[in-house]
């Protein structure tokens, strides 16, 4: 769940979902006010999925090079894959050779009137001394991945 605070003490998140992750979390230290606005926030986790078999097999049709074995690699992985490990699986030399592959996917995802983030999301992070990359697929395209795998 990252999030940064500012000089001023503003808590600011990247996506309304972490936003309110973050507000779950502090929960136990919010007013009584404050709880029943947070109550009335929709979850996240249950808005349907933009995602159709057809806007799906659209875009699988659209992969090129390595973009599909990233999708597969991060398909096989639940917890997600480094920088690194991606890299070393698709034998790319370096993150710049994996941005192409995700900038691919990027536009490949618009084409179908979808964004990046609704079928991978990248956090930075650190592991020991190192600063990573870890790439993740959205829970609504591993579903909508393993639906229309199911039905093959």
């Amino acid at each position: 769940m990252p999030y940064k605070v500012t000089k001023s003490g503003e808590i600011v998140c990247d996506t309304a979902k972490e936003a309110i992750l973050l507000a779950k979390a502090m929960g136990n230290t919010m007013t009584d006010r404050s709880r029943q606005e947070r109550e009335t926030v929709p979850d996240l986790d249950s808005a349907p999925s933009r995602w159709t078999e057809s806007r799906y097999r659209e875009f699988i049709g659209l992969l090129r090079g390595h973009q599909k074995p990233f999708i597969d690699l991060l398909a096989n992985n639940l917890h997600g894959k480094t920088d690194r490990m991606i890299r070393q699986a698709l034998g790319l030399e370096t993150n710049m050779a994996l941005a192409g592959v995700t900038s691919g996917l990027a536009k490949n995802a618009m084409k179908v009137g979808m964004s990046a983030r609704e079928v991978f999301d990248k956090k930075k992070m650190n592991v020991g001394t190192e600063r990573v990359l870890e790439y993740t697929l959205s829970d609504s395209f591993r579903s909508i991945a393993s639906k229309v795998g199911k039905d093959k």
